[in-house]
């Protein structure tokens, strides 16, 4: 191994072989962390030199400090299968061939694979193999090779935006200096088109990778590195929306390379994105076939980089979206059972295949794919509440609850179904088994601030103060940021605890709010102020929605008179917004301010309009 500051991953690689090395080998280039420390832990025998930016030079460093009779080469970054530690000793032991490829499984973030590809890194010791080139270096074999069933895994995309950054940085520079030295070097242009793309410099991933491609194709060459190129150049015009040209690119990619597992995959896509179902269909079943043949022989594959390879779930849920294409509904849910089937535990995937029937008014398989996201531990909210407005909109409310009470008896415990459920029995004028199902709801997931609303509204219409105001304080003290919990405590309270009222209200980042909530939200203080006797505040917050309603502020206050002259023209103006309620509340005010400029007539008109 060569490593450098890798105290992040060294542990995972060392921990996976250590058992079946007789030695370990690291040439450290310049560690300052905790890497050498953790190497020793593992009985590592550590050479120090200096970084020279040449990778091939310090991985023959470490090769030369070898004893052993086979050299088995990872980077930090890797680990081994953790099951395939007795099969490198079966390898080892058989001594069938001079070197081995391993197939690497290139691993995301999320845990999810990037691409399937086969390296050497197993091979004998003291047969002068060795590596060349200052950056994605290759191995100089000798002897006759061979395909082994070792699986590694690489983490290099597992790194900080800032590694990832000066990674490329460092790799983008050295292949330019490559470049730059010999013109005709095409391997280090192609390196520089992978890693443009890897970058998302999709452009620049273009133009390289057609320069190789235009050399390729005048000099007739022949590797297999190439079909990297086409996938980066295709992946690339596909990304920028140039269909016709990734089209053109992978199928030359197909016709240079039979069993170009990605090119039928990304045609696939093309054709699907291009409406030509026919078409997509022959390309997904095409991978599927020469995804049975790379398995079954693993040396078809070569050192090929599939991006695709762990991607069947995919192949066969764009086949599922042909079909519902074609309204061919029995292939539909045959597709998607083989998408889920092959990528277990996407209880998401089972809400949107459930989705998928729903809008097609399949509800035996909608349900039954509703049981696998709930079997999965999917609790999604947004299925139901969809669930609920199409049975609304498809039957009665009366039936629209009898379906969702059948589902609860199916999945007792999925919090948005007693949400459903409360929300029809509003609907229904049945508040006493609402308050019941939102309970119910709030038991299953005490989480959810919309609920607790719904729950506190609720009792408040059934004249339960005391239990509206017990919920609305549990609200807040769950969610004391939340605003609408702020607003409703501070409706509860107006009448016997104004002052607590207030705090709340003024706790309120008004950004959050919309206008008619934020208008509700003024009016209540400005009511509480003039109750309390605080005329500062109460001027001050008047000025703020008069600002709201675009309104003059500039006006003198001398007397409750120039108040109460304030408030009508607020109460005006919300009346001429056809704003009826707060028009209402403003108008209420004012009396109470200044009775004697009263205009029964103008308002009573304006007021009017609330009735119509």
């Amino acid at each position: 191994m060569i490593v450098k500051n890798e105290e992040s991953c060294l542990g995972r690689c060392l921990e996976s072989v250590y058992r079946y090395m007789d030695e370990i080998i690291i040439v450290d280039t310049g560690s300052t962390d905790r890497t050498v420390e953790i190497a020793e832990r593992y009985g590592a025998r550590i050479y120090h030199h200096p970084w020279e930016n040449d990778f091939s030079k310090h991985r023959n460093q470490s090769l030369s400090y070898a004893t052993g009779d086979w050299i088995l080469q990872l980077d930090a970054d890797e680990e081994l299968f953790a099951e395939d530690g007795p099969e490198l000793q079966k390898v080892v032991k058989s001594g069938k061939a001079d070197y081995y490829h391993c197939m690497f499984y290139d691993m995301k973030k999320d845990g999810s694979v990037n691409g399937v590809f086969n390296l050497i890194r197993l091979f004998r010791n003291g047969m002068g193999m060795h590596y060349t080139r200052k950056v994605h270096n290759q191995l100089c074999r000798a002897g006759t090779g061979a395909y082994s069933k070792l699986r590694v895994r690489h983490y290099g995309y597992d790194l900080s935006e800032e590694k990832m950054e000066a990674k490329h940085i460092r790799t983008t520079t050295l292949l330019e200096e490559m470049i730059a030295m010999n013109p005709e070097d095409i391997y280090s242009r192609y390196q520089l088109a992978a890693s443009y793309s890897m970058h998302h410099d999709y452009d620049k991933a273009v133009e390289h990778g057609e320069c190789v491609l235009k050399i390729r194709r005048e000099k007739g060459l022949m590797d297999s590195y190439f079909i990297n190129v086409y996938y980066a150049v295709g992946q690339g015009y596909l990304t920028l929306g140039d269909l016709e040209n990734a089209e053109r690119i992978f199928l030359e990619a197909l016709d240079y390379f039979n069993l170009n597992l990605d090119a039928c995959y990304m045609l696939s896509t093309i054709y699907f994105k291009k409406k030509n179902t026919e078409k997509c269909k022959k390309m997904s079943f095409r991978y599927l076939e020469i995804l049975k043949t790379l398995k079954k022989n693993p040396e078809t594959m070569r050192g090929i980089y599939f991006c695709s390879f762990t991607d069947v779930p995919k192949i066969y849920y764009g086949l599922a979206c042909v079909a519902y294409i074609e309204n061919d509904y029995e292939k539909m849910d045959h597709y998607f059972m083989q998408s889920f089937g092959t990528d277990a535990g996407k209880a998401e995937k089972a809400v949107l295949i459930a989705r998928f029937f729903l809008d097609v008014d399949r509800e035996e398989e909608c349900v039954r794919w509703l049981a696998v996201a709930y079997r999965e531990g999917s609790r999604d909210k947004d299925i139901i509440e969809y669930l609920k407005n199409l049975y609304e909109q498809r039957t009665s409310r009366d039936e629209a609850l009898e379906k969702i009470t059948g589902l609860l008896t199916l999945f007792p415990d999925w919090a948005a179904l007693w949400n459903a459920s409360g929300d029809l029995k509003i609907r229904l004028n049945n508040p006493e088994g609402a308050a019941t199902d939102f309970e119910m709801s709030l038991k299953n997931d005490p989480d959810n601030s919309d609920v607790y609303l719904k729950l506190v509204s609720v009792y408040d219409a059934l004249g339960d103060i005391s239990v509206a105001t017990t919920l609305c304080r549990e609200l807040c003290r769950r969610f004391p940021a939340e605003p609408r919990g702020l607003l409703r405590m501070g409706k509860l309270l107006m009448d016997t605890e104004p002052e607590e009222a207030i705090e709340h209200l003024q706790n309120i980042a008004a950004e959050s709010l919309d206008e008619p909530d934020r208008f509700e939200t003024e009016l209540l203080k400005i009511q509480l102020f003039w109750r309390s006797g605080r005329i500062e505040a109460l001027v001050k917050c008047l000025e703020e929605l008069m600002n709201s309603l675009g309104m003059e502020t500039n006006r003198v206050i001398d007397s409750m008179a120039d108040l109460g002259s304030l408030v009508y023209d607020v109460a005006e103006v919300f009346c001429l917004r056809g704003q009826w309620h707060p028009a209402e509340q403003t108008l209420n005010l004012a009396v109470k301010i200044a009775p004697s400029l009263f205009r029964p007539e103008k308002f009573q008109q304006l007021l009017a309009g609330a009735e119509q």
